[in-house]
């Protein structure tokens, strides 16, 4: 695959990555209009749209640490012309400190796991009852999960 389609797929994956957020955002805004109460849309619309924020910036700043590339390592030779050239190592501070953190959360998620259904249950329904009385709390929970979904894959 040569550079030219190498930058074309990934503009086509760019733009089906920023249309289903955008898709995403639009149907949560539409859906904070529908539950809201009377006299409260405008409200209702903006906890739906904040709603949807929190778990996208978390899910973003998670797949950045995870998507920290490794540097590779070369061996440095020097050169046979008499001529010096300075020799320049990567910093991999940030790289290990994104290790160290992948397996700290790792480690804390893997013995959560078991409570996570029901923190993920009881924070739609929170979500719910912030953007009116109309909504549901599954609707809530997917909210949160797809956009915590989506912000780690950008991210």
């Amino acid at each position: 695959m040569t550079s030219d389609e190498s930058d074309a797929l990934n503009r086509r994956y760019r733009k089906l990555a920023v249309a289903l957020i955008a898709s995403c955002a639009v149907a949560t805004v539409a859906y904070g209009a529908f539950a809201a109460s009377e006299g409260k849309v405008l409200r209702a619309m903006m906890a739906a749209l904040l709603a949807a924020a929190a778990p996208f910036a978390v899910g973003g700043l998670l797949g950045f640490l995870f998507g920290i590339p490794k540097t590779l390592q070369g061996t440095t030779t020097a050169p046979t012309d008499g001529t010096r050239k300075h020799a320049w190592e990567a910093n991999t501070n940030l790289e290990q400190v994104s290790d160290w953190l992948t397996k700290i959360l790792l480690g804390i998620g893997l013995t959560q796991l078991t409570q996570l259904p029901e923190n993920i249950q009881t924070t739609g329904e929170y979500i719910a009852t912030c953007i009116g009385t109309e909504a549901s709390g599954v609707v809530g929970s997917a909210i949160l999960i797809a956009f915590s979904i989506a912000g780690f894959v950008i991210g």
